[in-house]
């Protein structure tokens, strides 16, 4: 999960347009855990949280991401986070 997030939301150059549809099928397809651990990682000290954190191309990618999940996975004690990062209509 990590591994893909992380790919998925690419670095300061941007992320592989070849990748992105294969990246964003498996984050529709994460369990209710992987969503949890998904939206945990922007406070998690690993190279995509300082990503998110320090470039705004990467958080965009991150809350189109989170964009994807279906809301009925995202687990009770994760639905804060989820609404921090779901970009805004």
């Amino acid at each position: 999960m990590e591994a893909v997030v992380t790919a998925a939301t690419g670095n300061s150059y941007g992320v592989s347009n070849a990748a992105s549809p294969s990246y964003n099928e498996m984050v529709k397809s994460f369990s209710p855990n992987e969503v949890k651990l998904m939206l945990d990682l922007p406070k998690a000290s690993t190279l995509v949280a300082s990503r998110i954190n320090l470039n705004s191309g990467c958080e965009k990618r991150f809350r189109s991401l989170v964009a994807l999940v279906d809301a009925k996975t995202v687990p009770t004690a994760s639905k804060s986070l989820y609404a921090k990062w779901v970009p805004k209509p």
